[in-house]
């Protein structure tokens, strides 16, 4: 999966050499920033991939044969992020707006519009087990929430970065959670406190706009 600044979505095959083109889609009107595999391996969602775009809309298309299936509107600038929960049942969005929303897979309709964050909200995850998101924002601040279908409630705030919060994860037993920011250093968090259990600066620059953050429960490895 690709992803273009004139708009453009590609699925392509995985194979050796080049992978073959399987589907184009472009009805984005702006940048594509983010994208999103769909989890379910059977039923509502199995095979649809999901698109954040600067044209304040997420989109989510069926892989298969390029469908529309759903427009996400209602936030009112950049969408920067997107994400499916562990089951495919919800997808978060993160935006300009300083907000994230949750929206119902199935339905496309949007169930929780989540406050607080007083800056753009750079980039959007899911616990990999249970439904609590994580957003950072340009403040510098990590932001986690429980979701329900009926309710949502901030359950930590991880302060501690001095510029933006350009990417993050939890690692895969959800026991800790690591973000890396524009101030050039990395943290490992405990989501229970909020307290950094570890800090790693020292970085000659910050984290570009093509960041990973990847974790593995006995390694870690970053790259901006």
């Amino acid at each position: 999966m690709r992803t273009h600044a004139d708009t453009r979505l590609l699925y392509c095959a995985v194979a050796r050499p080049a992978p073959p083109r399987v589907q184009q889609y472009e009805e984005h009107t702006s940048s594509v920033y983010s994208i999103a595999l769909c989890p379910a391996r059977e039923g509502v969602g199995a095979g649809w991939v999901a698109s954040a775009s600067g044209d304040d809309t997420a989109r989510v298309w069926d892989a298969s044969t390029g469908e529309t299936k759903h427009v996400l509107k209602g936030h009112t600038d950049t969408v920067t992020g997107v994400a499916f929960n562990h089951n495919g049942k919800y997808i978060a969005t993160a935006s300009y707006d300083f907000t994230v929303r949750v929206w119902e897979t199935s339905t496309g309709l949007c169930i929780h519009t989540l406050d607080g964050p007083g800056g753009d909200i750079e980039w959007v995850t899911w616990h990999p087990k249970g439904d609590v998101i994580l957003a950072g924002d340009a403040d510098g601040v990590t932001w986690m929430w429980h979701v329900t279908a009926t309710k949502n409630e901030c359950m930590m705030v991880f302060a501690g970065h001095e510029e933006s919060v350009t990417c993050g994860a939890f690692i895969p037993s959800g026991k800790a959670l690591v973000t890396g920011s524009a101030d050039c250093s990395v943290r490992v968090w405990n989501p229970k406190t909020g307290v950094a259990a570890h800090v790693f600066s020292g970085y000659v620059a910050p984290a570009s706009v093509q960041r990973q953050l990847c974790a593995c429960a006995r390694a870690r490895a970053w790259c901006g």
